[in-house]
């Protein structure tokens, strides 16, 4: 796998799409926000990699500003 790898083009389907995304937010105990899903964050490993690390940032901060 590549940074630059397309998952559309080798097949990943909505469904795919949708399995592969609770996977990942299953493995890395994260939720990737509404505003966040958009078909484009499939169109590359680093474009959904960088999606789970914002999301994980994200997850972050929520933690660190509750008392």
């Amino acid at each position: 796998m590549t940074p630059e790898l397309d998952l559309t083009a080798l097949g990943l389907s909505s469904l795919g799409m949708v399995q592969l995304l609770m996977a990942l937010e299953n493995a890395f105990g994260i939720q990737v926000a509404d505003e966040q899903l958009d078909f484009k964050i499939f169109t590359s490993v680093s474009g959904l990699w960088r999606t789970l690390e914002q999301s994980r940032g994200s997850s972050d901060a929520g933690t660190q500003a509750r008392p």
